[in-house]
């Protein structure tokens, strides 16, 4: 049973006492540098208290008081590794070990885990100041300011590390813009064409989506990226954009004959 006595926490089994700072924050006897809100505090004395001889990842992530994806980073340290890994335990030596080289295990496994495109954009958000929305996410890993790492049901995952040290507050506002994604009526506009003719360029593969997604009803809605919109003229300097645009209301497309786009060789 874990008690507060004032400035003290107390483990009944096992003697284990933790103190509370000045600044109102808890340190526990194996972490004696580290400052603990109460909850992670209780978490690791409870821990202590029950004197397991091997934890798991749940139970070695409390001890410590890491979070589940920097228990799981932790162990890719050499003298951090399990002793087990079906399933995965730690003993008490490796924890000990762990708890006096806490600043390095903080150090290696970071303060973010790898997360999706939503969640990034919220961390990103609040760290510079300025708004990132998911678009602009997917926008800065395109560009290789940010990376991927894997995905999770079909969605992928963005590295926390990368987002913990990317501090370039103007990249993710130009990605934002850049990265934005339009259906087919917005893209039209960006263009200055009629829908008519953007579905011209869709069907000759001239511009192609980002991604698709399905309505509710089952309907499937493409999607495309800003930047490959701004740079349609200079890619396809064969079609006449002008003509395009002079090209009035129930007028034949002047891209009705458009073929399907290739890309160019390195011997074209």
């Amino acid at each position: 049973m874990i008690r507060i006595e004032d400035d003290r926490m107390v483990a009944e089994a096992g003697g284990h006492v933790a103190l509370r700072s000045d600044t109102g924050a808890w340190r526990v006897p194996w972490m004696p540098e580290r400052n603990l809100t109460e909850y992670a505090a209780r978490a690791a004395m409870a821990i202590a208290e029950r004197d397991l001889a091997r934890l798991g990842p749940l139970q070695a992530g409390d001890f410590l008081a890491l979070e589940r994806f920097q228990i799981d980073r932790a162990q890719a340290l050499p003298w951090a590794a399990p002793v087990n890994y079906y399933p995965r335990q730690w003993n008490r030596e490796t924890l000990t070990a762990m708890a006096d080289r806490i600043g390095e295990v903080l150090a290696h496994v970071g303060t973010v885990p790898d997360v999706g495109a939503c969640k990034a954009g919220e961390y990103l958000t609040a760290k510079l100041g300025c708004e990132v929305s998911p678009e602009a996410v997917t926008e800065l890993a395109r560009q290789g300011l940010i990376d991927t790492a894997g995905d999770y049901k079909d969605h992928l995952l963005y590295s926390g590390y990368s987002l913990e040290s990317f501090d370039d507050a103007a990249a993710a506002t130009r990605a934002g813009e850049s990265g934005r994604e339009l259906h087919g009526d917005e893209a039209a506009a960006v263009l200055g064409i009629r829908r008519a003719d953007f579905d011209h360029l869709v069907r000759a593969e001239r511009v192609v989506p980002v991604r698709t997604y399905q309505t509710r009803f089952g309907t499937a809605v493409a999607l495309y990226r800003a930047s490959d919109l701004t740079e349609l003229e200079t890619k396809h300097r064969d079609i006449d954009w002008a003509a395009v645009r002079a090209t009035g209301k129930g007028r034949r497309s002047a891209l009705a004959a458009l073929t399907t786009y290739t890309e160019p060789t390195d011997t074209d």
